[in-house]
């Protein structure tokens, strides 16, 4: 190496000699025995090529990052650690004391790269050969029951492949990684393999046994004889565990069974409702038959029993049997019945409708109103007769309730056009419906037919002619 340089050399920077060289105890024999000794000690790095020929003289940071590769100076090494081997430098006292520590770190971070470089590469260059091996170590098949990477690498390490030199130039940790990502891709391999053959094994099950079976109507066959018509089929052979095959054809017999199932279901249920069609159908022909029947032999069915209605029709039905049962045969008689007294409760409403006010007044009573609507009703009295007299009266009171809202309407209109309701207007008795005045004013208006109509609601009556003499005094007190 280059000798020490002499003491005054290194005195030159008092501050740099001073600061750095605190706490070392060397001098200058020292610094230049412990330059050689971290030369020849630490094993220098090799120089670059052309070393020692004749070249361009170097600036100071190059001399100085040349120093540092001749000493040996390593990427992950300080610079507090080596500042008393360069001490005895020149090259190294001769860089500015401020850019020293900062030349040395970029010089290890660039030794660092390289180094990474380096490692890179050759680690590349393993997992290269050890790939190979791997692909060795498929093609025997060595790795057919591993469980995970361990075992993988396990049985590699038992076999020859172990004392392979690629095998020692990979790390633990790229075999293991690597064997991992083959186990797994031989996982995917075998589990696309897998599903593959339980497709064909379910495409073959579908097609010899249980299409068949389906198109019969009929169940799927158990296992023990689907076992002896298909086990010389490769698709079963496929499947190799046995228990594999026995869960498959379960699922595809169950499915298969429920849609047989369901098809046996809809059937029955399509004839019974065509049966129940047919029975409806029978029985509404059996029904208006017998209503026919009933038409022309009963003429008021309202005014009779079944029992007097059966006896009427006794010859009837032995000549013209009907496919209806005892309990049916009075229901509909019951239900024309019903009929029958509806119509005559209608023909009852239209007559009292129909009827004149001025002869059928809402003030008259049920009887007569009813007298009164007989000569209305064709057939007259025994047009109501077997009516039950509180369908009358319910009918009665519905027509008296809008003949009443319609004479009221009239007996308003008309307290409107009388001018002799000014005098009683003017009483404040005859605004609270008494005194003196306002019984006068009844007595004068009870001479109309229309007071006469309202008696049935006295209370209304009364309300509509105060109503009426408030109008008039507020008419008068604007005026």
């Amino acid at each position: 190496g280059r000798g020490s340089p002499p003491r005054r050399r290194a005195s030159a920077e008092p501050g740099a000699a001073e600061g750095e060289g605190a706490g070392c105890g060397t001098g200058s024999s020292s610094s230049s025995s412990a330059s050689a000794s971290a030369s020849g000690d630490e094993g220098a790095r090799e120089r670059p090529a052309g070393v020692g020929a004749k070249r361009k003289p170097l600036s100071r940071l190059e001399a100085f990052r040349e120093m540092l590769l001749e000493r040996g100076v390593g990427c992950f090494d300080r610079y507090e650690t080596w500042l008393p081997r360069l001490l005895g430098d020149a090259r190294f006292t001769v860089v500015p004391l401020m850019e020293r520590k900062k030349t040395f770190t970029e010089v290890a971070r660039l030794l660092g790269k390289q180094q990474r470089q380096v490692d890179a590469g050759a680690r590349l260059a393993a997992c290269k050969g050890f790939a190979a091996l791997v692909a060795a170590a498929r093609a025997r098949g060595l790795f057919s029951g591993a469980r995970n990477a361990a075992e993988a690498v396990s049985k590699m390490a038992k076999s020859d492949l172990g004392a392979d030199k690629r095998w020692g130039a990979a790390a633990p940790k790229d075999r293991e990684r690597m064997l991992a990502e083959v186990l797994k891709e031989e996982g995917k391999a075998n589990q696309e393999e897998a599903m593959t053959a339980v497709k064909a094994f379910r495409a073959m099950l579908q097609e010899a046994i249980i299409g068949p079976a389906e198109s019969a109507g009929a169940d799927p066959p158990p296992f023990g004889e689907v076992r002896r018509l298909l086990r010389g089929d490769a698709r079963w052979k496929a499947v190799v565990d046995v228990a594999e095959r026995q869960r498959l054809y379960g699922d595809v017999a169950s499915e298969a069974a429920r849609r047989i199932h369901a098809k046996r279901k809809a059937r029955a249920e399509d004839e019974d409702e065509l049966t129940s069609k047919r029975f409806h159908s029978r029985r509404s022909e059996a029904e208006k038959r017998f209503r026919e029947m009933l038409d022309e032999h009963l003429k008021a069915p309202l005014e009779l029993t079944w029992p007097e209605a059966r006896m009427l029709m006794r010859e009837a039905l032995k000549r013209s049997p009907m496919d209806l049962d005892e309990v049916s045969c009075e229901i509909i008689f019951g239900e024309v019945k019903s009929e029958d007294g509806e119509r005559r409760l209608a023909a009852f409403a239209d007559a009292l409708r129909r009827a004149p006010v001025e002869a059928l007044s809402p003030e008259l009573s049920f009887d007569q109103a009813k007298a009164v609507a007989v000569t209305k009703l064709p057939g007259g009295e025994a047009r109501l007769q077997g009516l039950p007299p509180q369908d009358l009266r319910r009918c009665w009171e519905d027509w008296r309730r809008v003949r009443l809202a319609e004479a009221a309407q009239a007996f308003e209109a008309w307290l409107k056009g009388c001018v002799f309701l000014e005098e009683a207007a003017s009483d404040p008795n005859a605004l609270q419906a008494r005194g003196p005045a306002f019984e006068a004013l009844c007595k004068r208006l009870s001479t109309d037919a229309r007071y006469v109509r309202m008696s049935p609601v006295p209370r209304e009556r009364i309300k509509l002619i105060v109503g009426r003499l408030e109008e008039a005094a507020e008419e008068r007190a604007a005026n």
